[in-house]
């Protein structure tokens, strides 16, 4: 996958491939801990380089968002 040129994500593996493909860079990148890791350079590459949010709310490595109750 790194080495593919010039197309989005969607194009290669087609939805929900796209989705799953950052899911799983997300999931290895945690679990490798480096950052010149292969996941987190396909997170760089092809998520915009940030972690699949829905993920880590899933596994519980980031907090839930808040809701605001207004004033």
């Amino acid at each position: 996958m790194l080495k593919a040129s010039g197309q989005s994500l969607a194009a290669i593996p087609g939805a929900p491939g796209d989705q799953k493909f950052c899911s799983c860079m997300t999931l290895l990148a945690q679990a490798s801990r480096e950052e010149d890791a292969l996941f987190s350079k396909g997170l760089a590459r092809w998520c915009g380089g940030a972690m699949d949010e829905a993920t880590l709310r899933l596994t519980g490595l980031s907090k839930p968002e808040r809701k605001d109750d207004g004033p």
